[in-house]
């Protein structure tokens, strides 16, 4: 039994990751557009750094939640979620929910919402502004999908993250 790729498919935490870094490369240069102007210079490098950190804190995760749980393809996660509320023990849980909690909060940075909103108008302000309106649109399309795919993913455990998105958008 054959299938088309995209059903069949399995999206990964990882697979995900590559999606967006990839897609950043080509917004930290459009943010650096503008060879001859310094804030277009400090723009693109803000944006490279805050966005490495976030990388970085996004592979920590990954890395949590796989040694964790074994697997990283979201299917699998929310199969796992479902048996990680009742069984497992109270230091395995912590740590499934404090990598949960920081894939959240990556994808709240990508996304420019509350604790991040602060750092962002420096790189509209310095990037040209052909590219502002790239920058400010085109990635949040594709982080919203994977946004809906973690709250699919984790919707056993939405009691504890609605909390988490209730005060997120109040204070945004």
């Amino acid at each position: 039994q054959t299938c088309a790729l995209p059903i069949c498919f399995p999206v990964t935490i990882l697979f995900c990751y590559l999606i967006i870094e990839l897609q950043s490369l080509c917004f930290y240069i459009l943010a650096a557009f503008d060879r001859n102007s310094h804030f277009s210079s400090e723009a693109g490098l803000k944006y490279f750094i805050s966005s490495a950190l976030m990388s970085g804190v996004f592979l920590w995760e990954s890395s949590l939640l796989y040694g964790t749980l074994g697997t990283l393809n979201f299917n699998s996660l929310a199969i796992l979620f479902s048996i990680v509320a009742s069984d497992y023990s109270m230091a395995l849980n912590f740590i499934i929910y404090f990598g949960i909690f920081l894939v959240t909060l990556v994808i709240f940075f990508k996304l420019v919402v509350f604790p991040f909103h602060f750092w962002f108008p420096q790189i509209y302000d310095g990037a040209p502004l052909s590219s502002t309106f790239i920058l400010s649109l085109l990635p949040k399309l594709v982080v919203f999908i994977l946004l809906f795919r973690w709250i699919s993913a984790c919707s056993i455990l939405m009691d504890s993250l609605k909390y988490i998105f209730v005060l997120d958008g109040g204070l945004s």
